[in-house]
């Protein structure tokens, strides 16, 4: 299933992970040598073994990969998902 996931977001043209961070100003990844702090080491080592860029890391993988910081309950990504999803949301219960 997270492959389809992946796909799906390749195929609508979503923008990776990297371009959300930028978006919802958390600091962009500038190399694969910098690893964020919300994306756990083990995840990062596989990333750095299958993606040749920071930008090139899907939103859906690079999502999943967060683990929630300190005083948060929720992954930036599921942030970045509940207020762009929200909006849409409260329209259609119209």
């Amino acid at each position: 299933m997270i492959s389809v996931n992946i796909q799906r977001g390749r195929d609508h043209g979503i923008p990776g992970y990297n371009e959300y961070r930028k978006l919802f100003n958390l600091a962009p990844i500038t190399t694969l040598e910098n690893k964020p702090e919300e994306i756990a080491q083990e995840a990062w080592d596989v990333f750095k073994l299958i993606y040749n860029s920071p930008d090139d890391i899907d939103l859906y993988a690079g999502g999943l990969s967060e683990t929630a910081m300190p005083g948060k309950y929720l992954r930036n990504y599921l942030l970045i998902l509940e207020s762009s999803i929200l909006p849409y949301r409260i329209w259609s219960q119209r």
